[in-house]
């Protein structure tokens, strides 16, 4: 993948506005990213360390890591009443362990 480093804008097939920001080797790495059908959006910052990702209004809905502009390695997932409906390890970007109550439920393999 060749690198690219520029602004831009995406949208959805509605025309709405999806992701304004910078990007960084075809992956979105600073900006907002717009969710019109759950009326959320993120703050994306990418790179190396510890991220969180907060919705439209200001609630924490995502805490983890990112690795090269993806999701890796344990992460917590908030959804709007402050619940955690996701508590586990990504890898990639894709969800491979997942764990409910301190309980393992499920291992992915790629």
């Amino acid at each position: 993948m060749a690198l690219k480093d520029n602004k831009g804008k995406e949208y959805y097939n509605n025309d709405r506005l999806k992701f304004e920001g910078e990007y960084f080797d075809e992956r979105r790495w600073n900006g907002i990213l717009y969710n019109y059908y759950l009326n959320e959006k993120y703050e994306i910052k990418f790179g190396s360390g510890k991220i969180k990702e907060y919705g439209y209004n200001g609630e924490l809905i995502y805490e983890g890591k990112y690795l090269n502009g993806r999701k890796s390695g344990k992460a917590i997932e908030y959804n709007h009443y402050g619940n955690i409906p996701f508590r586990g390890k990504y890898k990639n970007g894709k969800r491979i362990e997942y764990h409910s109550n301190g309980k393992f439920k499920f291992e992915v393999n790629f």
